[in-house]
């Protein structure tokens, strides 16, 4: 009887109204993604690489942010 309840029935609880938020972590990838970074979790294990790669978009301008 439960399983047949959960499949006709309605979910329980709440969906919040309008677009989903944007999180700062959808931000990073998505300039990760401009810098064509795919490892960039193993690139931030090893600070000189993570710092290195954060200053070549400082040098040529190549990410714009609406800030």
């Amino acid at each position: 009887m439960f399983v047949v309840s959960n499949a006709v029935g309605r979910p329980r609880g709440r969906r919040p109204v309008g677009r989903p938020r944007y999180r700062w972590i959808n931000e990073m990838e998505k300039d990760l993604r401009e810098l064509q970074v795919r490892d960039w979790v193993g690139t931030v294990r090893y600070r000189r690489k993570w710092r290195l790669l954060l200053s070549e978009p400082k040098a040529f301008g190549s990410l714009r942010h609406p800030n």
